[in-house]
C-alpha cells in the first residue's frame, strides 16, 4: 500500500473569531463553531465582510478547546476561530468524505499529540505527518459509503435508545401526572419514613488487608435507570462491613456526589445480577418498603424533574460542593399512589428495558462493527467490488457559492417556524388524540415558513411535553404490544387539553 502525507494533500487555514447577528440580512453568512461540526441544531449569522470561508467540499478540524480533533464536512459559512479549513488541493484524486472519514478514526491521535498543557491545540506537524492511502477515487468513495451506512446504523439505533427513555418518561408523567403539584391528590410522606437508606464504603488502600474481596458498584455503574456493568471492581472487606453494604435485589442506588450538578441523585435499581456485591461511599441505597411503594417507581421519580425539584429542596451537604447526602434522600417528599397502579407502572418499565438491553447490544456490536470495518477499510482490506460507487454531483467551486448563495436567498425569506408555531397548531387539536404525522402534514403545508426537520419537531414535542407551557400529553397502551414494539410515531398519539 502506498501512502501520501496528509499535509501534502491539503492546505489548512485557520478561521477568526466573528461578530454575530440577532437579524440577519440576505447577505448574512453562517459562522462555523465546534458545535456545528456536529449538527446543525443552531445556526448563527454574521454580517462580517470578510473571512476564511469553508465550503461543501471543505474538511473542517476544531484547533484549539476540549473538543481539539472534532472532525467536520459538508459546511458553508465563515469558520471561527477554534476551527481550520483542510481543503484538498486535488478533489479529482481525493473524496473529503473519504478523508473525513479518516481524520475521525485519528481522533485519539490527534489528542494524544497535541499541545499545551491546560487548553489542547492540534500539532500541525503531527496532523502534517499523517498517511493517507492511495485508493482510486472510486475506491475512496466506495469506503465512505460503506461506512456512512454503518453510521446510519449506529444512529438509527441511538435514536431508538433515546425514544424508549423518553417513552418511560411520558409514561410516567400520564400516569402520576407533576408530583410536586400532585395533581391527583395522594397522600405523601418522606422517604426515609417507607425506605432504609444506607451510605457506603469508603475506598481505600489501607482496605487491602481485610479478609474478604468482593465486587462492588461506583458512581460509573449508575445511570439514571440504567445499570453499566461491563466494569466491575472488587474491594477487601470485614465480615461486618459486608453485611452493612450488600445490596438486594429492588435496592435503589442513589448518586450522592458528581462533578456535574445535573448528574447529582441519578438513580437505578439494582437488578441482583452479581452475587455479594457491594456499593461504595459516593452511593446511597435506598431499600424501600414494598406495602407503600416500588423501586421502580421510586427510581423513576426521583429521576424526574419532580423527583429532583424535591430532593434539592432538602438541600446541599455543603455549601459550593455538589454533592447530597443521605439525610437529604431521606427527607425527600413522596407521593404514595395505589400499589396497582405502581405495578402497572412496574410492568410497562421492565418491557421496555427488556427490549432496551437488545437495542443495547446491538448498538454495541454495530459500533464494533464499525471500528472493524474502519480499520480494514483503510488498510485496504475489503472487498470493495459489490459496493456501488454513488458520486456526489461535481460542481466547481463558483458553481457551489452560486447555488448555496441563492439557496440561502430562497431560505432566507421565509421566518423560522417557532415553537410559539408548534404550540399555536397543537391547540388546534384542543380535546382530541392525534398522531405525530397529522401533525407533521399540517407543518408540511406551510408554504410561508421555513420547515424544520422531522427529528427537530420531535424533540420540541418532547421538551414540551417535559415544561409547563402547554396541557399536552402523549398517550398510548403499551401492555397490549408484542415483544417487537418499536417507538414510531404511528404507535404513539398524543393529546392536547388546551381550552381554546
Amino acid at each position: 500500500m502506498k501512502y501520501e502525507l496528509l499535509g501534502d494533500i491539503v492546505e489548512v487555514s485557520k478561521g477568526k473569531k466573528h461578530n454575530p447577528v440577532e437579524h440577519p440580512s440576505l447577505n448574512s453568512k453562517r459562522i462555523i463553531g465546534i458545535n456545528d461540526l456536529r449538527n446543525d441544531n443552531v445556526i448563527v449569522l454574521t454580517d462580517d465582510n470578510n473571512g476564511v470561508e469553508a465550503y461543501e467540499k471543505d474538511i473542517l478540524i476544531a484547533w484549539d478547546g476540549a473538543n481539539a480533533g472534532t472532525i467536520g464536512y459538508g459546511k458553508k459559512g465563515y469558520i471561527g476561530s477554534t476551527i481550520s479549513r483542510l481543503r484538498i488541493k486535488n478533489t479529482k484524486k481525493y473524496s473529503e468524505t473519504f478523508i473525513g472519514k479518516l481524520l475521525q478514526s485519528k481522533f485519539n491521535y490527534l489528542r494524544s499529540t497535541a499541545t499545551g498543557a491546560t487548553i489542547p491545540h492540534i500539532n500541525r506537524a503531527a496532523l502534517d505527518s499523517i498517511k493517507i492511502p492511495q485508493f482510486d477515487l472510486s475506491d475512496q468513495i466506495r469506503i465512505a459509503t460503506i461506512l456512512t451506512r454503518a453510521e446510519v446504523l449506529i444512529a438509527k439505533r441511538k435514536e431508538s435508545i433515546k425514544a424508549l427513555d423518553e417513552l418511560i418518561k411520558s409514561t410516567f408523567l400520564e400516569m402520576f401526572g407533576d408530583l410536586v403539584r400532585n395533581e391527583k391528590g395522594w397522600e405523601n410522606t418522606k422517604l426515609g419514613n417507607i425506605s432504609d437508606i444506607q451510605g457506603g464504603l469508603q475506598v481505600t488502600t489501607k482496605r487491602a488487608i481485610n479478609p474478604i474481596e468482593l465486587p462492588y458498584l461506583r458512581v460509573a455503574n449508575v445511570y439514571r435507570d440504567l445499570l453499566d456493568l461491563r466494569e466491575v471492581k472488587t474491594i477487601k472487606v470485614t465480615e461486618a462491613e459486608a453485611k452493612r453494604v450488600c445490596l438486594k435485589k429492588g435496592d435503589i442506588l442513589v448518586v450522592e456526589g458528581h462533578g456535574n450538578p445535573k448528574e447529582i441523585g441519578r438513580s437505578a435499581v439494582w437488578d441482583g445480577s452479581i452475587n455479594n456485591c457491594l456499593h461504595q461511599n459516593h452511593l446511597i441505597r435506598v431499600r424501600v418498603d414494598t406495602n407503600y411503594v416500588l423501586p421502580v417507581f421510586i427510581s423513576n421519580y426521583i429521576n424526574s424533574s419532580s423527583g429532583r425539584k424535591q430532593m434539592f429542596k432538602a438541600g446541599k451537604t455543603t455549601s459550593g460542593l455538589n454533592t447530597i447526602s443521605s439525610k437529604n434522600v431521606k427527607d425527600t417528599l413522596v407521593l404514595l399512589p395505589p400499589l396497582p397502579l405502581q405495578n402497572q407502572f412496574t410492568a410497562i418499565v421492565e418491557k421496555v428495558g427488556d427490549l432496551k438491553a437488545r437495542y443495547t447490544l446491538s448498538l454495541t456490536e454495530l459500533e464494533n462493527l464499525y471500528g472493524s470495518l474502519s480499520q480494514r477499510a483503510f488498510k485496504g482490506e475489503l472487498d470493495l467490488s459489490k459496493v456501488p460507487v454513488v458520486y456526489e454531483t461535481e460542481v466547481e467551486v463558483g458553481e457551489v457559492v452560486e447555488m448555496t448563495g441563492r439557496m440561502n436567498m430562497e431560505l432566507k425569506t421565509k421566518p423560522e417556524f417557532t415553537d410559539k408555531d408548534l404550540v399555536v397548531l397543537i391547540k388546534k387539536y384542543s380535546g382530541k388524540i392525534f398522531s405525530f404525522d397529522e401533525l407533521w402534514k399540517e407543518i408540511e403545508t406551510l408554504t410561508d415558513k421555513k420547515a424544520p426537520s422531522r427529528n427537530d419537531i420531535q424533540n420540541r414535542i418532547i421538551m414540551l411535553l417535559e415544561s409547563d407551557q402547554i396541557n399536552f400529553q402523549q398517550v398510548f397502551d403499551i401492555l397490549t404490544s408484542q415483544d417487537n414494539i418499536q417507538y414510531s410515531e404511528k404507535q404513539i398519539a398524543f393529546r392536547s387539553n388546551y381550552e381554546n
